[in-house]
């Protein structure tokens, strides 16, 4: 392993350190503190110091260090921090900046939809009959597990840290301006591959399976919000699809979340009617 990836591994351990500490303070409801802002501002002074490592990485570093993860599980935090930002660099390197840029956008976008959604689900459970432990729970969970999302590559947690990870204070991105902006339309091409994102969101909340019921709730409102934010970006063709992809699996306990979904496809094809 030569020098410059050794460097970049300690830069990324000393970024998910204060990140640790990030996930305790929102575990113990401290974002509102001193604390918490002074570690994000020490976030936005290291992150582009190590933005400049990577920067620097060669070639060579960047495709040892990808096959390496490959043969490897991508097992703690700082690894899987590490992997991301290569794989991110990687793209950069063999991709225009435009489509590197636009992967990103499009990425972050759909992210803070999902999470923005994910946080009116929540909230509309505290407004219904569970008891107080329960919804404190589930908080707990949505804010330790967001920091996993907000630091999906390096568009989304540049506008994360500028928010004080507040998901509400996230701007709202539309793909139309986007579209604009770029001179590209995509939407429209690209129903193929938000039918495929839909899928994947199902198959990975009938796998998802855990001791801890309110991770499990936690997962399950987490991938019907990701189903849900896409719906309107389907043909009616695509959920004619997706209803038939949802009959040919087995689901079991998660006969219920399945449910809902299928009640959000039968709504968006109604509206397209």
């Amino acid at each position: 392993m030569s020098n410059e990836l050794t460097q970049v591994g300690l830069a990324s351990m000393i970024v998910e350190l204060f990140y640790v500490t990030l996930r305790e303070l929102s575990f113990e409801d401290k974002e509102d503190t001193e604390e918490f802002r002074s570690i994000v501002l020490k976030l936005r002074s290291i992150i582009p110091n190590e933005n400049k490592i990577y920067s620097e990485l060669s070639n060579e570093d960047i495709v040892f260090a990808l096959n390496s993860f490959r043969k490897t599980e991508t097992d703690n935090l700082v690894k899987q921090r590490i992997y991301s930002r290569i794989k991110d660099l990687y793209r950069k390197r063999t991709n225009t900046t435009t489509v590197t840029e636009l992967g990103n956008i499009i990425s972050t976008k759909i992210l803070i939809d999902v999470l923005k959604e994910l946080n009116r689900k929540l909230y509309g459970l505290i407004d219904s009959n569970l008891e107080t432990e329960e919804q404190e729970r589930l908080l707990l969970y949505a804010n330790v597990y967001k920091y996993n999302y907000l630091t999906a590559n390096p568009f989304i947690e540049d506008l994360a840290l500028k928010a004080n990870f507040n998901i509400e204070a996230l701007p709202d991105i539309k793909f139309d301006e986007v579209e604009k902006s770029f001179q590209l339309k995509f939407v429209e091409k690209s129903t193929e591959l938000f039918l495929s994102y839909v899928k994947d969101s199902i198959k990975e909340l009938i796998s998802a399976e855990s001791r801890d019921e309110y991770l499990n709730v936690h997962i399950t409102l987490f991938e019907i919000s990701r189903v849900e934010v896409m719906l309107p970006y389907l043909t009616k063709s695509n959920l004619e699809d997706l209803s038939h992809f949802i009959e040919t699996l087995e689901y079991k306990n998660k006969d219920v979340a399945i449910r809902n979904i299928k009640k959000l496809i039968k709504k968006r094809k109604e509206e397209l009617e």
